[in-house]
């Protein structure tokens, strides 16, 4: 049988594990309570049984010591419990990469759309000229062929 007191917001908790032929018992304040609701309990109070970060066992330090830097930031992790956030960061972090993607494809598709844009105003500008000047050198010739005309008509 093993246990300790703890005091947790003023009220002091009894932990007790007596292990009983194959199995243990778990007691809280001398209650008889489930693996899992013992275990909900302690994490409730900040202590996860899964990442062994409530006792140091024997060696514990040595082989946390001995582990590669990856290895160390994965039992971090477990620690801290953010391994059970992981699949959301990385969902979460796809969208947004792809809501870059898709920010950069309508930045770029825009300054596009302005430059085709600037290009068609240069051209009607150009055309406008264009259909002014011809519309110019129609009425000089028009003149001209008049005033040849008018001085033809004179001669005669």
């Amino acid at each position: 049988s093993s246990g300790i007191n703890a005091e947790y917001g003023g009220e002091e908790i009894q932990f007790t594990r007596t292990i009983i032929g194959n199995g243990s018992e778990y007691r809280i304040n001398g209650r008889v309570l489930t693996p899992a609701e013992y275990q909900a309990k302690l994490e409730s109070l900040g202590i996860l049984i899964k990442a062994k970060n409530f006792l140091v066992f024997q060696g514990a330090v040595e082989s946390i010591a001995m582990k590669t830097p990856k290895e160390r930031t994965d039992l971090f992790e477990q620690i801290s419990r953010s391994d059970e956030l992981k699949e959301e960061y990385e969902r979460l972090k796809e969208e947004m990469i792809k809501a870059q993607e898709d920010t950069s494809f309508s930045y770029h598709k825009r300054k596009g759309i302005a430059a085709e844009r600037r290009e068609a105003k240069a051209e009607k500008e150009e055309a406008d000229k264009f259909t002014n000047l011809n519309k110019n050198l129609s009425d000089t010739q028009l003149e001209f062929q008049l005033f040849k005309l008018y001085h033809t008509d004179r001669k005669i």
